[in-house]
């Protein structure tokens, strides 16, 4: 039950910082999106999609993070539930479900690492560079 907390509070708080940075990139982002849309279509093609991988990639996190909420919040609230109990709402029991949503969580978080990536190299065939100043941007 602690290694859930512990996940659920390491994913949160990686997933606050990159909310913080994603509204400062928000701001330039717009900027350049709308440039390049009316001046060079090639490097608008590369950064808007992994742009929107990124935003996608945060919001599933966030509800995927509300999903293991609700689910341990459950399992918290019935006496006698543990990991290997099976709601009576559910064929899965709670380590399986939770177990998913970590999966899912992991595979938003390579998505969002991509988007992040193929977004400086979009920016590098114009010779600019996206450089972040926070060390937890990026999450393996």
């Amino acid at each position: 039950m602690s290694d859930l907390n512990a996940f659920r509070n390491e994913t949160r708080d990686w997933l606050d910082g990159v909310k913080e940075v994603m509204k400062d990139l928000d701001i330039i982002m717009n900027k350049e999106i709308r440039y390049y849309l009316d001046r060079d279509m090639r490097i608008y093609d590369r950064i808007e999609p992994n742009y929107e991988a990124m935003e996608v990639s945060i919001n599933t996190i966030d509800s995927v993070l509300l999903r293991i909420t609700s689910v341990h919040n459950l399992m918290k609230n019935t006496p006698g539930d543990s990991l290997k109990s099976v709601p009576k709402d559910s064929s899965l029991s709670y380590s399986a479900m939770i177990k998913s949503s970590s999966k899912d969580i992991a595979l938003a978080i390579k998505a969002y690492n991509k988007g992040l990536k193929k977004l400086k190299r979009g920016f590098r065939k114009d010779r600019k560079k996206l450089v972040f100043m926070v060390p937890y941007i990026q999450r393996g």
